[in-house]
């Protein structure tokens, strides 16, 4: 036991019951026979003591107290359950962030994958409706802008009669190769006439053989018919100058009404179309603090439909001029789009330009997808247009063929006359 008395190479070494090697001579050993003898552990005990002159003996240290042993159970004892806690901690956080994961992707994955396999109607309880022209429309439910259940942007799929269907596929036949459409949506310029390179247009509507237009600005805005044949200014009507005029449409057929709104007075007129007289005003609110920014009539179904900037169309009844509802535009993607300014309804399709893009789009009014875009990049480049020239704003039915629309911008020195080719020009569905 003499040996339990050598100072061990580290003070902190316990030295369990075993055979250990001492000098022979009760010298101590130097470093390098010591590490010598470590690195030779392949080397049997004879061929190393004969080297090294090393002695062999079986030695019972002496390991201290018993309550120091218990104390060190204690500690490893303590040290194991607190690993085994952490553990348990660990994993059940693991086990929480999986199935958080899992509720993420079905409720934001899980519409997305039904809508793009067209095998779904998106979340929420599934409506049905009957319209007037015998094809049934289908969806999930949303919530109009009173917080009434109304039709609003879900996915939707259209089923129509045996009747229905051969007639719209006789139009769409006839009108394709009518056209020359293949798949496509573009237009072609029929023709142009002068256009007041001073109106900032912001709304343009036609009816009966009259263009009738609004223009904006403060202490400029004005309401305007207009030849369409020639461009010239047949009268013209000036507003207060405290107001920003945007969106003007023309009512129900045998109204003879012009209904106009403005930006952010939250004012709108009622004029009547043949003498441009001032006859009601009234007060709108919109989704964007109640701005206004284009408007259009929707024929049967007797309603206005209005636009604010945002991404929301807004459906008002025609004789109230209140808000039914709301609808969302969403591209095939499922993005929606903002901006959307100035409108017009046809053939079944409320088509709205983009404010500072060139493009106009084709939306379906139940659904808000976009069904069609038209690029008119190339229709009057910006580096080809009068010195002033804004962007593009102003579409108008022509009271023509199916698809001929009037086209033109903001301080244009030209209007378009053109003829889309495309859905457009076989329209949603024959009223």
């Amino acid at each position: 036991k003499q040996a339990s008395k050598q100072p061990s190479r580290s003070p902190h070494l316990k030295m369990p019951k075993g055979k250990y090697l001492i000098p022979a001579d009760d010298s101590s050993l130097d470093d390098e026979d010591y590490d010598n003898s470590i690195a030779s552990s392949n080397t049997s005990f004879s061929d190393k003591n004969k080297a090294n002159n090393i002695k062999s003996f079986d030695i019972d240290v002496d390991l201290g107290d018993s309550n120091d042993i218990d104390d060190y159970d204690k500690q490893v004892n303590y040290n194991s359950s607190t690993a085994l806690e952490q553990a348990k901690k660990t994993h059940k956080c693991i086990l929480h962030f999986s199935l958080a994961t899992v509720v993420i992707l079905l409720v934001f994955g899980l519409p997305f994958y039904i809508k793009a396999e067209n095998e779904g109607l998106g979340m929420g309880k599934t409506l049905s409706e009957t319209k007037d022209d015998g094809h049934t429309v289908s969806g999930n439910n949303a919530w109009g802008a009173n917080g009434n259940n109304a039709w609003g942007n879900g996915w939707f799929k259209h089923s129509y009669g045996k009747e229905d269907k051969n007639d719209r596929e006789q139009n769409d036949a006839a009108a394709k190769n009518d056209v020359e459409y293949d798949g496509e949506p573009r237009f072609e310029v029929v023709g142009e006439i002068p256009h007041d390179p001073s109106s900032f247009t912001q709304g343009l509507t036609y009816h009966n053989g009259m263009l009738y237009e609004s223009t904006g600005l403060y202490h400029q805005s004005k309401v305007r018919q207009l030849n369409p044949e020639t461009g010239e200014v047949i009268k013209s009507i000036d507003m207060d100058g405290k107001l920003f005029a945007e969106g003007l449409t023309y009512g129900p057929p045998e109204s003879d009404i012009l209904v106009q709104i403005t930006w952010r007075s939250r004012k709108g007129f009622v004029y009547r179309a043949s003498t441009l007289e001032l006859i009601n005003e009234f007060s709108f609110d919109t989704f964007n603090n109640g701005e206004g920014w284009g408007i259009t009539y929707m024929e049967g179904e007797d309603e206005y439909v209005v636009s604010d900037g945002s991404e929301y169309l807004h459906f008002w009844d025609a004789t109230t001029l209140e808000e039914k509802r709301r609808v969302r535009v969403s591209d095939e993607n499922g993005k929606f789009i903002k901006n959307l300014n100035e409108l017009e309804y046809v053939n079944g399709y409320v088509v709205a330009n983009i404010w500072f893009k060139d493009k106009i789009i084709c939306i379906d009014p139940i659904t808000g997808f976009v069904e069609e875009t038209y690029d008119f990049k190339d229709l009057w480049p910006k580096d080809m247009r009068n010195k002033g020239a804004d962007v593009l704003n102003g579409i108008s039915v022509s009271g023509e063929d199916d698809g001929m629309i009037y086209v033109t911008g903001k301080m244009w020195a030209k209007i378009f006359k053109v003829k889309f080719i495309g859905k457009l020009t076989s329209g949603r569905h024959r009223r």
